[in-house]
């Protein structure tokens, strides 16, 4: 996105503030939910794929910014609420040592799409086209987890 002049260096750095501010609002907004907690993790889920697909639509930094926000904040939501439900499961199932293993996830999704950022960059990929990509990749992901959710009443509240 800089070297399409998008963003500045600055002003991408503004964008990923705006990222973690919403992630910090998003992921306190979850620990302190006491009613809708599943619709909020499916909502974050399902909106971080949509702002995701939505930012291959748009250009500057204040559109980025705001989008950049609220996918931090459904962000927060997911990985409040998906650590929640999944510790309370393998409590159940009698292996609570194992939570370690939901933060292994977003780090291995921040490696591999960092790895698909390389790839893109090489192919001389747009910065919308790259954005579709993740947003289509995000998609699939998420589409063969879906059934997997918690159903409502299944998450207390964190």
């Amino acid at each position: 996105m800089i070297g399409e002049h998008q963003l500045s260096l600055t002003s991408a750095a503004v964008v990923a503030a705006f990222n973690y501010l919403g992630y910090l609002c998003g992921s306190w907004n979850a620990m302190r939910a006491t009613r809708q907690v599943e619709l909020r993790l499916k909502v974050g889920i399902w909106g971080a794929v949509v702002l995701t697909l939505l930012s291959a639509c748009v250009t500057g930094p204040w559109l980025h910014g705001i989008i950049r926000f609220f996918i931090g904040w459904a962000s927060g939501w997911a990985m409040v609420l998906i650590a929640a439900w999944s510790n309370e499961q393998l409590h159940k199932l009698g292996r609570p040592g194992l939570s370690a293993a939901v933060f292994a996830g977003p780090g291995t999704g921040i490696f591999y799409s960092g790895m698909l950022a390389v790839v893109l960059h090489s192919q001389n990929v747009s910065a919308a086209w790259a954005w579709f990509a993740y947003g289509v990749l995000a998609l699939i992901l998420v589409a063969l987890i879906a059934r997997n959710l918690p159903r409502r009443g299944e998450i207390t509240p964190p």
